[in-house]
């Protein structure tokens, strides 16, 4: 169960990894001509004269912070055939319950008796911390489900922050700033495999 629901996570963290920031371009100083100071004083604009070209000012170095990856961790994400199963309708009713779930409310309103099943179908098959609820129970008007919680609601927190952070540990160890989307897709798959 541990080996779907990291798999499940990592694919999900491919799913909203985003381009990596290219490294700032650094332009250098061109050489100029400047008035000397003779030519300030003087009125006649045959006594103007220009000193030497200067060497550019030599430019401060500072440590450049190292690129940073820009990632997110999404709960919303699905694969594609799920998220194609869900209409816009089950699909916002889907968030309202990944976030009822996270947010450990006792009970989740539902505006159609069709939906219910399938948000929790999604859910089940494609939400890493599903693992999170024992039990459900719906209604018999079929438009509320009863949320029954394996934890206790500090240790449900927990679980919730150590799993986004896994995420993203995962995430910077494997995939370095720079790489384009197939190798960053690449890699993850390659973490995937061997884990």
């Amino acid at each position: 169960m541990k080996q779907v629901a990291r798999i499940t996570a990592l694919f999900m963290a491919l799913a909203f990894l985003s381009g990596c920031f290219a490294a700032p371009a650094v332009t250098a100083a061109r050489p100029y001509a400047t008035p000397s100071p003779a030519a300030a004083a003087s009125p006649s604009p045959s006594h103007i004269a220009t000193s030497a070209p200067t060497a550019p000012p030599t430019p401060v170095t500072s440590p450049t912070a190292e690129p940073q990856l820009d990632f997110a961790f999404d709960p919303y994400v699905l694969p594609g055939i799920a998220r194609a199963y869900l209409n816009e309708a089950d699909y916002a009713q889907y968030k309202r319950f990944v976030d009822a779930v996270t947010a450990r409310e006792p009970s989740v309103p539902f505006s159609e008796k069709e939906a219910v099943s399938k948000v929790i179908s999604c859910f089940y098959s494609a939400f890493p911390l599903s693992i999170l609820i024992t039990d459900y129970s719906v209604d018999k008007k079929g438009l509320t489900v009863t949320l029954s919680y394996r934890f206790e609601a500090e240790e449900h927190r927990r679980r919730i922050d150590e799993f986004i952070a896994r995420v993203g540990d995962v995430i910077r160890a494997n995939v370095k700033p720079g790489y384009n989307r197939f190798e960053q897709i690449l890699s993850l798959y390659a973490f995937t495999a061997q884990s």
